[in-house]
């Protein structure tokens, strides 16, 4: 996220701005990111100063991922950073992000809210979720097609189908994806409410969210570490 990208995101009318920042401490952000942190400092500052956020998105939120070894002072300090820049502050486990990333936290057996929403890479490709970052399990373009066209897609309903009724995880790749809010969409009132119960028993054991350090029996490490699918899955139409 450039100046020049920032500027060209102004007057867009973007209701929500996700940042993810997830440290503070410039030896971490270089072994995580691969990038040098005093790059991201300015920025975040040109983002942030005066009121050009304003103009880029009604709300701006940094989010920081806690890794294993990020303590409650760097979470502490990150708040902070975020006061004095104005924007809102949000704090979120290590997930595995559809199986790519090494992380100790369970798959949901109910429904991820993603599924319900629409995601369009930046050339038109249509994408499974925001972590389909190639659209490599997406389906139809959006020069091509239009969004109700995109939305009411085969292979999209068959996807929100297979979430709706409790089979994620016989899925590719959403069976080893462990993101963990929930759809609610489409859903009759037994099933939403059987959804909330999973999901406030989730939240309960393993605070995915929120300051805190990772709890004893989450040990699967800082370091981020590629994954292989196993297991038999559901194939999806093209």
């Amino acid at each position: 996220m450039t100046p020049k990208r920032i500027d060209e995101m102004k007057g867009l009318g973007m209701d929500h701005l996700y940042v993810s920042v997830n440290t503070l401490v410039p030896e971490k952000c270089k072994d995580v990111r691969g990038i040098p942190l005093k790059r991201t400092f300015e920025n975040l500052e040109y983002l942030t100063e005066g009121n050009g956020k304003d103009s880029v998105a009604k709300n701006v939120t940094f989010r920081m991922t806690r890794l294993a070894d990020t303590t409650v002072q760097e979470q502490k300090d990150f708040q902070s950073y975020c006061r004095e820049h104005g924007v809102r502050c949000f704090f979120v486990g290590l997930f595995n992000y559809k199986g790519d990333v090494n992380s100790p936290l369970p798959v949901p057996s109910y429904g991820y809210e993603h599924i319900g929403h629409l995601n369009i890479l930046a050339a038109g490709r249509v994408t499974l979720c925001c972590m389909d970052q190639h659209g490599e399990y997406g389906w139809g373009d959006a020069n091509e097609m239009s969004v109700l066209e995109l939305y009411n897609h085969p292979k999209a309903r068959q996807y929100r189908e297979l979430h709706r009724t409790g089979r994620r995880k016989e899925i590719e790749p959403c069976g080893t994806c462990n993101l963990f809010c929930p759809c609610f969409k489409e859903l009759s009132p037994a099933q939403k409410v059987k959804t909330g119960a999973e999901y406030l028993s989730c939240l309960a054991k393993y605070r995915p969210t929120g300051v805190r350090p990772p709890p004893p029996h989450l040990t699967g490490g800082g370091t981020l570490i590629q994954l292989k699918t196993n297991g038999s899955s559901v194939e999806i139409a093209k």
